[in-house]
């Protein structure tokens, strides 16, 4: 569901950085540490803004980040 919603998310805001994600994926499937551990971390990261939403329900949506 995260890897699914990084990949929407990077195509609609951050097209240019499709190849980029694409391959850190792509090398981390195929064992490398270093691709594990970003995508382990944009994984938290997305799970970190889910719960900043469930927690904020009448936060305004902001696609960029979080404004304060």
């Amino acid at each position: 569901r995260n890897i699914h919603a990084i990949r929407v998310y990077v195509a609609e805001f951050h097209p240019s950085m499709v190849t980029v994600v694409e391959g850190i994926l792509r090398d981390a499937t195929i064992g490398s540490l270093p691709a594990q551990q970003i995508f382990r971390f944009m994984l938290l990261a997305f799970a970190a803004g889910r719960a900043y939403q469930e927690a904020n329900p009448t936060a305004a949506v902001d696609p960029h980040g979080y404004d304060g």
